[in-house]
Order: C-alpha cells, then sequence, then structure tokens
C-alpha cells in the first residue's frame, strides 16, 4: 500500500531491528530542522568527547591487580 503512494519502504535488517527508521520529506528538511539537527549533533560529540576524556581518566587512575596481569597470555 506505501509502495503504490509513492513512498519508499525500508527493510530493517534484523540484526538492528531496535534502530528506528529514519523518515526524510521528499523535499528536504527545512533550514530550521536542519539547523536544530546541526545543533545536537555538535551538543552530543561535546558530550562524547567529554565523557571519553573522564572514562580514559579514571581507567589511568585504576589498579590492575597481579594475577589479572599474571592471566594474560604471553
Amino acid at each position: 500500500q506505501e509502495e503504490a503512494e509513492g513512498n519508499v519502504v525500508t527493510q530493517r535488517k534484523s540484526d538492528k531491528w531496535w534502530l528506528p527508521v529514519v523518515k526524510v520529506p521528499p523535499t528536504g528538511l527545512s533550514d530550521v530542522a536542519l539547523k536544530w539537527i546541526l545543533f545536537q549533533n555538535d551538543n552530543v560529540n561535546q558530550v562524547l568527547k567529554a565523557t571519553m576524556a573522564i572514562n580514559a581518566q579514571v581507567l589511568a587512575e585504576m589498579e590492575i591487580p597481579d594475577n589479572y596481569i599474571e592471566s594474560l597470555p604471553k
């Protein structure tokens, strides 16, 4: 039915069933929507960089137990 109306039906890969299907109007995004998405992208990238820095700092401060190091293959 959707194909008859001109809409493209997208099959979701079974291993990624939880991901939402992106739907963009045929005319594209409005300038406001595009600016909002770019703003959100910048914010998400800032949060990602901050969390990666925090994780790296915490991991650098953690002690590695001797029995773990000894159990690693040589």
